[in-house]
């Protein structure tokens, strides 16, 4: 007799959280997403935005697996834009500015895709100052990120990161360093 009582009491439960279920989702009403842009009937433009850097660029860290920022910046700049931005990630974990610079000199594919982005974001430099703290981590002093962010924002360095924007005259680059107390856009 318990038995029946109890198997009574667990189907009353699983009813009852059934009809709860079904008229939460039916009264309340679901919102739309506000990553995604209502499509249009006119036919959009597609635009490339490359994105070269380090880890952060990678999307290292993201909880959420979806690649870090670049998507994100990607999916804004569509929503806030005439056209589709399609991003192009050249994100390498642990690369030092050095790496970049060398990459960027010497991969033809991140070469071409330079030439016709619309977008740039250049991260880089986070790797080249951990490196100084771990080099010098017994005698560590801050003339020694002062040297670094010297070397990491040379002029000929800085130089070479904005022409490529001469690459893709129709191009915008926001830059932003440890030298500057203020972003410089192009």
């Amino acid at each position: 007799m318990n038995l029946k009582k109890m198997m009574q009491g667990l189907v009353f439960f699983l009813t009852s959280l059934l009809v709860f279920v079904f008229l939460f989702r039916a009264l309340l009403p679901t919102a739309s997403p506000r990553m995604t842009k209502p499509k249009t009937a006119a036919k959009e433009i597609t635009y490339t935005y490359v994105a070269l850097g380090d880890s952060l660029t990678e999307g290292v860290g993201d909880s959420t697996k979806q690649g870090g920022f670049v998507p994100i910046l990607a999916q804004s700049l569509s929503n806030e834009n005439d056209g589709q931005y399609q991003p192009v990630n050249y994100g390498v974990a642990g690369n030092t500015s050095a790496q970049i610079l060398d990459r960027l000199k010497k991969q033809t594919d991140l070469q071409k895709d330079l030439k016709k982005a619309r977008v740039m974001t250049l991260t880089v430099g986070g790797n080249d100052l951990r490196k100084v703290v771990v080099d010098h981590l017994s005698d560590f002093s801050l003339s020694d990120i002062q040297k670094a962010t010297q070397e990491l924002y040379s002029e000929p360095q800085r130089n070479y990161y904005k022409g490529q924007k001469g690459q893709s005259p129709s191009s915008h680059l926001c830059s932003g360093d440890l030298q500057s107390s203020l972003p410089e856009f192009s």
